[in-house]
């Protein structure tokens, strides 16, 4: 069940919609919004956060989707778009020592276990997760441009806007969803809450239009997205178990007796001991993730548009009489 706030904020992205929709497809703005481009996308997806702090691109998947751009005079474009794609990682990938003590410097103790690289180096995890985002977005051109035009035939463009997305990450091959085990404690006494399948994030970034025909566009865009969720990776805070090893060939793993700490005692592994300590060798309280820095995700790829006149054009546009028209 969504909560009360999550319940908001879809109720408020959803007016936003409404009225921009309306806005732009009124009777009285038909001569502003004079076309329209129904759109597809292909290209990848890929994310950074607790995994792949920094590395652009890395572990792209393939992403696809549509949309439909309203187009303001020459200088503005309103899209609804909807995008999926898949998020990747995994430590086995990230986990090189030599590099991270190279960047941190001699001064810092590589071992310490305070330290989110140590945690890295020895913790085991990876996930992957399909992602379905629905936005809005606002594009800003350089130049005068529209599809169509015979004097600018491209332009530059950033672009902003608010998106909502679908995620749920599990181990990469497949496996029970890591939310559904609460790798960090949650749902568990004096825990957090699970945390939900739905979030929200800003859409921003570059791209670049070409003007192919009277009525074909040809883009290429670049763009990130700031979330406001630490668990597209399901790696955020600390461990929650106490555990001393384990043995693979009887299944087996070691842990303190709840009912003297002072004792070690052996239990079956299960999912959820498994997926959240896979090396079996964190204690209650060490880092798992960094909490503080969110989870971010991208979109890159080329798109394909078809335009559709919204009203006649009137001969007054800035390119004169300089186009297909």
């Amino acid at each position: 069940m969504l909560s009360l706030k999550k319940r908001k904020h879809i109720s408020q992205l959803s007016l936003l919609i409404i009225l921009m929709m309306g806005l732009l497809c009124g009777p009285s703005h038909k001569s502003m919004a004079q076309t329209m481009d129904v759109g597809v996308f292909g290209g990848g997806s890929y994310y950074l956060g607790d995994i792949n702090p920094n590395l652009h691109f890395v572990g792209t998947q393939p992403a696809y989707g549509g949309f439909f751009r309203f187009n303001y005079k020459e200088r503005w474009g309103f899209r609804l778009g909807a995008t999926r794609g898949k998020l990747k990682a995994s430590d086995a990938d990230f986990n090189d020592i030599n590099a991270a003590q190279a960047l941190l410097g001699g001064g810092i103790d590589i071992n310490d276990p305070n330290l989110i690289y140590y945690a890295v180096s020895n913790r085991g995890l990876n996930f992957e997760t399909d992602i379905t985002e629905m936005s809005f977005i606002v594009e800003i051109h350089f130049f005068p441009f529209f599809v169509g035009s015979r004097k600018n035939t491209w332009t530059p463009y950033i672009f902003a806007g608010g998106a909502m997305f679908l995620y749920n990450p599990q181990p990469i091959g497949g496996g029970p969803n890591y939310r559904d085990l609460g790798t960090e404690g949650q749902g568990y006494a004096g825990q957090e809450d699970p945390y939900g399948k739905i979030s929200f994030a800003i859409p921003f970034g570059i791209g670049i239009k070409f003007s192919l025909n009277e009525r074909l566009g040809l883009g290429f865009e670049w763009g990130m997205r700031k979330t406001f969720n630490d668990y597209i990776d399901d790696i955020s805070t600390t461990y929650y178990m106490d555990l001393y090893g384990f043995n693979p060939e009887e299944g087996i793993y070691y842990t303190p007796n709840p009912s003297n700490p002072q004792e070690i005692i052996s239990l079956p592994i299960t999912d959820e001991v498994y997926y959240s300590d896979p090396t079996f060798s964190h204690k209650s309280g060490e880092k798992r993730g960094n909490q503080y820095n969110k989870d971010w995700y991208a979109f890159f790829g080329v798109s394909l548009t078809f335009k559709i006149n919204l009203a006649r054009d009137d001969g007054c546009r800035d390119f004169g009489r300089d186009s297909y028209y």
